[in-house]
């Protein structure tokens, strides 16, 4: 084999382990399934608050979804993460 087919090869390689690394855990797109659980959430309790007033029994906020999935939100930025965890 030619030297320069083997310097083509390994920068191809080279570069597609870069790219892998570099691309990370594929961001929201690749866990729907989290982000809606995650939004479920948020909406339910959005709906307590807005009827908070007419209820005659208070309902605690939903967190179900967020203790099943908050180990599954890697692919969120930290900031995001400090405040979801605080909150």
């Amino acid at each position: 084999m030619e030297t320069g087919a083997i310097v083509l090869i390994a920068t191809m390689v080279l570069l597609i382990i870069l790219f892998s690394f570099f691309r990370g855990r594929g961001g929201v797109r690749h866990m729907p399934e989290v982000v809606q659980l995650l939004l479920f959430d948020v909406r339910m309790n959005e709906s307590l608050v807005l009827t908070f007033h007419e209820r005659e029994k208070i309902r605690g906020f939903e967190r179900t979804n967020w203790e099943i999935n908050k180990s599954k939100i890697g692919f969120l930025g930290e900031s995001l993460k400090d405040t979801l965890a605080v909150a």
